[in-house]
């Protein structure tokens, strides 16, 4: 079995620049889990799945929001309305 990392698992806006550094938090978070289960197993398929949603959701998340806020205002600037209010977003 081949698992996906990086890039491949999940990717978000480009512009932010966070690609390479989530990749390195998988694959040493990888290295965790084949320490910990050496062999194929539901064990270790399930402890792969954990680690892939802890390291990307929360960044995917943010990166959904900050889009869809840049959008907004975007648009209201195009159809000259007030922009949205900012919305300071942390993970």
């Amino acid at each position: 079995m081949v698992d996906p990392v990086g890039d491949a698992v999940c990717t978000t806006n480009p512009s932010y620049g966070r690609g390479m550094s989530l990749a390195l938090q998988q694959i040493y978070g990888l290295a965790d889990v084949l320490t910990k289960y050496p062999t194929v197993s539901a064990e270790q398929a399930v402890a792969v799945a954990v680690l892939a949603d802890s390291v990307f959701r929360p960044w995917y998340e943010l990166s959904v929001r900050n889009d869809r806020e840049r959008i907004a205002r975007w648009r209201a600037s195009i159809e000259g309305r007030e922009p949205p209010p900012v919305e300071h977003l942390t993970l």
